[in-house]
């Protein structure tokens, strides 16, 4: 579409394609890479220019070409379009926002990378849970689309599924249409969608955080905000409330029996691929999202009292190191397998199933990669050394401060129950991770 430059609006653009037009004339015949940079003040500088060596059926015919651009443009313009039961008038498509697909299986995904993350996670597992925790979910649940060949995700979805289900329609439209205008204004948030952007979950300075992030709301709005933040809190943290941790964990600890089970020996059959699959989404992947949502949750909390002064970033930093998690062992066992305290056997029994690429059938197993990876490591003892030290904290220290700001604050529970539900999520977030992903890597 070379000849369709009159369509273009952008000043800075027509600017790049005159200085393209006068490359191609003196390197006639060639298919060229560019790189170029371009200042506040639109000057254009051309860094280099070489001939890309193609193969002959690297370009589609102009007619098939035509036809996916349009198939791509119908394909927005209805991810655009106002959906039922939906706050807020516009949306953005991202794709490091909310479940991160350009992280979790890259920018341009395998098919079956794709299908299989889908499968697991955007189709619905995603919405599912969060309706478990009490918030808004009675619109469509696709997270995410491919748009030529990339994953994306549905910003104004992702944002109308962090808001409490009792926040009543006019607010949220207000919330959600704020939210998507500040990220349109500062593109480089697409990360920090739920910590910049919108009020995913209370804290401590709650009614601050919000008033940053929508100066133009009321102060009858921001308390009922805060109200509803703090209830549904408390809704999950319930131990007999079906979003709470301990009725997830149980979950992720009959996936952890079922993966002993006959029918996920990688050599099984295939028909129980679907059994598999299930199972993963029903013990697996919707429990751990609970869980990552209290995970996520806790460290909010956690910011919030740095950020009121209580304890200092010192302290919070002191205070996580003191964690016992999957990653801190695994990387213990690694140098007790270097000291040969344990044998490689062991160490992939509880390890093997891992793989760099979580959805990724390229990507290998540990168990299927040479083991001097693990042998020859550079983890040294003083490395588990100081692993060892940094798992002592002492909260007392700093326990009755703590205690006396929760106290002014009305707050219905007290630092050690605080900061048992922050280890409880953070610990067992990754071992929920570390369990279903057995599962994936079976199937």
């Amino acid at each position: 579409h070379k000849r369709k430059e009159k369509y273009i609006r952008s000043t800075r653009f027509k600017k790049i394609i005159n200085a393209i037009k006068e490359l191609e004339i003196q390197f006639n015949g060639f298919s060229l890479d560019v790189e170029f940079g371009l200042t506040k003040k639109n000057k254009l500088y051309l860094f280099q220019v070489r001939p890309v060596i193609i193969k002959n059926n690297f370009f589609l015919k102009k007619e098939k070409f035509d036809k996916k651009i349009s198939i791509s443009f119908k394909k927005i313009k209805k991810i655009f379009y106002s959906e039922k039961n939906i706050n807020g008038n516009h949306t953005i498509l991202s794709q490091m926002t909310d479940w991160n697909p350009a992280e979790m299986i890259g920018q341009s995904p395998s098919n079956l990378s794709y299908s299989l993350y889908s499968k697991l996670i955007t189709n619905s597992s995603w919405l599912k849970a969060r309706k478990i925790m009490g918030y808004k979910s009675n619109f469509n649940n696709n997270l995410m689309h491919k748009i030529s060949g990339k994953p994306f995700i549905d910003i104004r979805k992702s944002i109308n599924s962090f808001l409490p289900r009792k926040l009543d329609k006019f607010l949220s439209t207000k919330l959600v249409n704020e939210s998507i205008k500040k990220l349109r204004l500062n593109p480089a948030l697409h990360d920090k969608v739920e910590f910049e952007l919108a009020p995913t979950c209370y804290s401590f300075d709650f009614y601050n955080r919000i008033s940053k992030i929508y100066p133009n709301i009321s102060l009858r709005d921001k308390k009922k905000s805060e109200k509803i933040y703090l209830e549904i809190f408390f809704k999950n943290i319930n131990q007999k409330s079906t979003g709470s941790i301990e009725k997830n964990i149980d979950k992720i600890n009959f996936l952890e029996q079922l993966y002993n089970s006959k029918i996920y020996k990688i050599d099984g059959s295939l028909k129980n691929i679907k059994i598999i699959l299930n199972n993963c989404i029903k013990y697996g992947i919707i429990p751990f999202s609970i869980l990552a949502r209290h995970a996520f949750i806790s460290k909010e909390l956690l910011n919030s009292l740095i950020r009121k002064g209580v304890i200092n970033d010192k302290i919070s930093k002191k205070f996580e190191n003191s964690i016992s998690t999957i990653t801190s062992e695994f990387l213990s066992d690694q140098i007790e397998l270097k000291k040969r305290n344990t044998n490689i056997k062991s160490f992939m029994k509880k390890y093997g199933h891992l793989r760099p690429g979580t959805y990724d059938i390229k990507s290998l197993r540990y168990d299927q990669i040479n083991k001097d990876f693990f042998l020859k490591n550079n983890l040294s003892n003083s490395f588990n050394n100081k692993i060892k030290n940094e798992k002592t904290f002492n909260l007392q220290k700093y326990e009755t401060k703590i205690n006396k700001y929760l106290d002014n604050h009305k707050f219905a529970l007290d630092a050690k129950k605080l900061f048992n539900y922050f280890e409880k999520s953070i610990t067992l977030r990754e071992y929920a991770k570390f369990v279903f992903t057995k599962s994936i890597s079976i199937i």
